[in-house]
């Protein structure tokens, strides 16, 4: 599951730097999200209902807003001025980022597999920038 994963995400990081090329960004975006809206549906149909409050509305606003639109937002516009290889090696850095804020900020305990899987993106980041160099 996590190289299907993986592929798709590639393949939509190669799609939508094909797509903003030609297309504003900001429609690219929209369409991205109204297709994610549209496939999420049938899980909020099928599901039992839950209570609705206050928190849990802010929670998925900021979700949405912040995390999903703004995020696809800043991915689009990137895409037109660096190609989808440079764009991947910055996301490469995304578990990296979360597992050190979550040290910072939650004062999480940092194990050594995790500080290895760190060490392994990061000496992969370098291997790649230093064979794309010659």
């Amino acid at each position: 599951m996590t190289l299907l994963c993986a592929v798709t995400f590639a393949f939509q990081i190669v799609l939508l730097e094909l797509l903003v090329k030609n297309i504003e960004p900001l429609f690219v975006t929209s369409f991205e999200i109204l297709v994610a809206f549209l496939f999420t549906i049938p899980f909020v149909v099928f599901n039992p209902p839950v209570l609705l409050n206050l928190t849990l509305i802010l929670s998925v606003a900021f979700l949405g807003i912040f995390a999903s639109f703004l995020a696809l937002q800043a991915e689009s516009v990137s895409l037109r001025y660096i190609d989808s290889t440079e764009a991947s090696l910055i996301f490469v850095l995304e578990p990296v980022f979360a597992y050190l804020f979550s040290f910072i900020i939650f004062r999480e305990v940092l194990n050594l597999k995790g500080i290895i899987g760190a060490f392994l993106i990061i000496a992969s980041m370098v291997i790649i920038a230093i064979y794309n160099r010659e």
